[in-house]
């Protein structure tokens, strides 16, 4: 009998944040069918006592939450440098939100709207794997990453550019023709990927 020498490697972990049972269900759900380990809380202040023990390669939070929202939670994390570094996803209602062009100069990875969410999905992990795998290694600690450059927005994710890029020639273009823009671009990449990875 041989004996099998590969390490089993534990799955990301990513954290949802949702005060929504409903939501969190079906956030959990499609995740796991990434093959990703999840937790889901319905709090920010929930969120921030998890992250004491445990360290998300990402944070599914809507932007709205009881107590502390999104935004709110984001700049707690960035303050931290423990918890710098951890990609943050801002899920719900975000069509049309006005805060969102705020939320992505401050360092938000991705917006993803409930309405799209389970589409945008893989593009979106593909994004918090690669932002994850193109950083060297902090320590021997599983899914650690060191504290991301003190960037003024998510420029430097790979979402973050496309939307960036999307941004500068349709600077004068109204909201609803920059969101089908980035739809479109998220539909190009996730083409791709899928001709790039084959039958």
């Amino acid at each position: 009998m041989i004996a099998n020498d590969t390490k089993s490697v534990p799955a990301p972990f990513v954290l949802v944040v949702d005060g929504s049972p409903g939501a969190r269900y079906r956030l959990r759900l499609a995740l796991r069918r990434q093959r990703l380990e999840v937790t889901t809380v319905a709090t920010a202040e929930a969120a921030l006592a998890l992250l004491r023990t445990r360290r998300p390669i990402a944070i599914f939070a809507n932007r709205i939450l009881p107590g502390m929202n999104a935004l709110e939670l984001l700049e707690v994390i960035g303050a931290d440098p423990n918890l710098a570094g951890i990609s943050l996803i801002i899920t719900g209602s975000v069509q049309g939100w006005p805060l969102r062009e705020l939320a992505l100069r401050r360092g938000v990875l991705a917006l993803l709207d409930s309405a799209t969410e389970l589409v945008e999905l893989p593009v979106v992990l593909a994004a918090v794997l690669a932002a994850r795998d193109t950083r060297p290694p902090h320590d021997d600690s599983p899914d650690l990453r060191p504290p991301r450059p003190d960037l003024p927005s998510g420029a430097g994710s790979p979402l973050g550019q496309i939307v960036a890029t999307l941004a500068s020639p349709l600077g004068a273009a109204t909201g609803r023709a920059r969101q089908l823009a980035l739809h479109l671009t998220i539909a190009g990449a996730f083409l791709l990927g899928l001709f790039l990875l084959g039958p």
